[in-house]
């Protein structure tokens, strides 16, 4: 017999009954299991359910019912106040073959991002907050328990500023039966270590390697946690569809210290939370105890710890592994703004055109003084909506334009005090001198001004556009593959790191530079190898000659190819190298992008989509 889609655990209204507890309402779910608040002789608790049964094992490639099964082996194992107690535990509704779910503890309280932005805590409290998260890691480490997937989704604060660790369905313990068949245990792509998304990569071919989770790893997901918590923005968010630059930057980027973001932030908490985002393990804390002696040394009781946090508005937070893009919408907010901008580029010198073609006609006659009417003064300077000599701001979303009055334009420029404005001088100027051609009558001036304004501050000559696409010439692809810089038989090759260069220069980046973020512009540039542990054949020190694009601001990604390769003695070849894609760093604006070095590159044997991470593909 079919089952009530009611007694089905993801179904069950507020008064349903499942062993003795009485169903309030729902609190969270998931992909793999539902949470309400349920009660019993008159106290609350958290009752989280499988959603899959036991007998759906075979055909329930996610293992439902054994990651709850861990989740509860884990948690007995714990007794912490910043980890969710374990009451009961059974099925429903058979004992046999029911939904497998947990009594546990009932925390009430916020998400980590939802109370962030709801309380701006303090420097200090967020301080004390996650020396008690490191605390908490500290315990379930010693007993050999990792959990695998810290987020801030995951972490309960109460509302005295208590955190709770929950969800431990990810989590593992020592001598725990494997449960996945892939590279990777289950976890948020956002919050991967960077090491385990290296493994994952050198062993994509080899379907039995499996990553061993260290500590470090639970240390690293924390201090992506506390880097969005202190700079109220996300550290690395892109959709399913972006996996690879997702995997990508949290490989290679160097993420902007808090202290640059926000410079309230001390720098030595700053040090710490970089310490933790190390992309070498081995930079890390090696334990949660060690990181807890560093964070309970930083507070000096000074006044500076009392500095509020920023508003976390437009901190996007990946609640899911499988995570949507930015909203459609928004990308097509910013693809309007930009056609707007180029319109008014082409609207523009247009405009210059026609008056140039207008200079040229004959000078109407000089009407008489009495009758002219003052000309107001218009200059780059005094106008505001020109932007100043300093790098440009972000850009609107929507196109701020000021209105006309209904009789005539308002000027442009403000009067210094509210005497009234003096008449021009009664001096007429020389019969053959020229005049400035005055616009259209009944033309308001702000209307001419706009598509220069909109040009200066879209940055219309930095406007980089995709590169086409198109075939690396044979004979370039065959030299290539002789040399082992193609993969036989494939239409790419090895992976290499280049120190990427400035452009607009002619000298070649240094051998070694610091890894920073710096500001680019698309053009020729001359870059550096870097690293060639993939491809012996290509010596470090080798110069490559290409060119950059800054890339579309709606993809927030520059690109770049090499053409030539100058090697260490002096010869040059042809090439077809292409990097994967460069994301922005924080800090970037649309003509003045923010690029990390080295990068990715690898040859290709075809200028392909720019966006996919393998340009030859």
């Amino acid at each position: 017999m079919k089952k009530s889609p009611s007694r089905h655990p993801g179904f069950l209204s507020p008064g349903a009954k499942v062993d003795g507890f009485h169903i309030q309402e729902r609190l969270s779910s998931g992909g793999f299991g539902v949470v309400y608040l349920a009660t019993r002789q008159g106290r609350s608790y958290a009752l989280k359910f499988a959603l899959r049964q036991a007998s759906s094992g075979p055909h329930d490639r996610k293992l439902t019912d054994e990651r709850m099964k861990r989740e509860l082996g884990c948690l007995l194992r714990l007794h912490h106040p910043h980890i969710p107690n374990v009451f009961a535990h059974g099925r429903y509704p058979g004992l046999e073959d029911g939904y497998f779910y947990i009594a546990m503890e009932y925390v009430e309280g916020d998400t980590l991002r939802v109370w962030a932005a709801r309380h701006r805590p303090t420097l200090r409290s967020a301080l004390r907050l996650f020396l008690a998260l490191a605390d908490a890691l500290d315990a379930a480490h010693q007993q050999g328990i990792f959990h695998r997937d810290l987020k801030p989704a995951n972490i309960l604060v109460r509302p005295t500023g208590v955190p709770v660790i929950v969800d431990w369905g990810a989590g593992d313990y020592a001598l725990s039966a494997p449960l996945t068949q892939e590279h990777l245990p289950p976890g948020t792509p956002a919050y991967r270590s960077p090491e385990s998304l290296r493994f994952a990569r050198l062993h994509a071919n080899d379907p039995g390697a499996r990553y061993e989770f260290q500590p470090t790893d639970d240390l690293y997901s924390l201090g992506v946690t506390f880097y969005e918590v202190l700079t109220g923005q996300s550290l690395f968010f892109y959709g399913a569809a972006e996996r690879a630059r997702l995997d990508a930057e949290i490989e290679l980027r160097i993420p902007t210290p808090p202290h640059e973001v926000l410079s309230a932030i001390p720098v030595p908490l700053s040090e710490v939370v970089m310490r933790l985002l190390s992309k070498d393990p081995r930079q890390r804390h090696a334990t949660a105890e060690a990181l807890k002696r560093d964070l309970a040394s930083l507070d000096d009781e000074s006044a500076a710890w009392e500095a509020l946090l920023p508003a976390s508005a437009g901190w996007e937070e990946p609640e899911a592994p499988a995570e949507a893009g930015p909203p459609r919408t928004a990308r097509l907010s910013r693809r309007l703004w930009w056609a707007v901008a180029l319109a008014a580029c082409v609207g523009g010198m247009a405009l210059a055109i026609s008056t140039f073609s207008s200079s040229m006609r004959p000078a109407a006659p000089t009407p008489p003084p009495e009758q002219e009417t003052a000309p107001t003064p218009m200059t780059a300077a005094t106008h505001p909506m020109t932007p100043s000599t300093s790098p440009g701001p972000t850009l609107p979303p929507a196109l701020p334009l000021p209105l006309p009055s209904s009789s005539s334009p308002a000027p442009l420029v403000a009067r210094e005090d509210d005497r009234p404005m003096k008449k021009p001088s009664q001096a007429q100027p020389p019969p053959n001198a020229k005049r400035t051609p005055a616009p259209a009558r009944g033309t308001p001036q702000w209307c001419l001004m706009v598509p220069i304004a909109v040009a200066m501050t879209s940055g219309c000559a930095t406007l980089q556009a995709r590169p086409p696409p198109g075939d690396c010439p044979p004979e370039t692809t065959a030299a290539m593959r002789a040399r082992g810089w193609l993969f036989e038989g494939e239409n790419h090759g090895p992976d290499f790191f280049i120190h990427l260069g400035n452009t607009g220069t002619t000298a070649p980046v240094g051998p070694d530079p610091k890894q920073v973020d710096q500001v680019q512009q698309g053009g020729d540039l001359i870059s550096r190898v870097a690293d060639n542990t993939f491809i012996k054949s290509l010596p470090v020190g080798t110069l490559l000659h290409g060119r950059l694009w800054t890339g579309d601001p709606a993809d927030k990604a520059a690109f770049a190819r090499w053409t030539e390769a100058e090697l260490p003695d002096g010869r040059k070849v042809p090439v077809c190298f292409v990097s994967w894609p460069l994301m922005w760093a924080p800090g970037s604006r649309p003509n003045a992008p923010r690029l990390s070095t080295p990068v990715p590159a690898r040859g290709t044997t075809r200028w392909g989509h720019q966006l996919d991470m393998y340009d030859g593909k």
